[in-house]
């Protein structure tokens, strides 16, 4: 099962702001300034940009984070537009805070495949909001509702 994912994490490095605000359009068609940030030590993902937009495609489960920030970012607003590609599986948008060290706290927006009882797969909505070390397995939930800080406009 091939799973997509689009992820942004705020990455608290120290990267250089255009006067209090950070554009990011990928049409210089590389990812100079971004990092990607792998849970576990899993085997990086295959981050791409094709025609002026960014792309990962991964058949693995596991969170994908592509990180960027500046140390100086706070009370930020983040806007992004998703434009999914074929849909193979299960899918997810992940955007996520370094609170310190491998220390995330995240939200995620995924249509996770159910299996209760022997019933057939069903792929069911969820959002939620977390706490955790990329280090490990082991999360904290905060949050399973919408959330009015974190929006999804139509």
């Amino acid at each position: 099962m091939q799973f997509t994912s689009i992820t942004v994490l705020l990455f608290l490095l120290p990267f250089s702001a255009l006067a209090g605000t950070f554009l990011e359009t990928f049409d210089d068609g590389d990812l100079e300034g971004w990092q990607e940030l792998v849970q576990l030590n899993n085997v990086p993902g295959s981050w791409e940009i094709v025609n002026n937009e960014l792309h990962a495609v991964s058949r693995e489960t596991f969170k994908r984070l592509l990180t960027t920030g500046d140390d100086t970012w706070e009370d930020y607003t983040i806007e992004f537009d998703v434009k999914p590609l074929k849909k193979h599986g299960i899918s997810s948008i992940l955007i996520a805070a370094r609170v310190r060290g491998t220390w995330v706290v995240y939200c995620h927006i995924a249509d996770p495949v159910v299996i209760i009882d022997g019933k057939p797969p069903v792929h069911e909505p969820l959002m939620a909001c977390l706490v955790g070390n990329l280090h490990d397995v082991v999360f904290q939930q905060l949050h399973t509702e919408p959330h009015s800080l974190l929006k999804l406009n139509k």
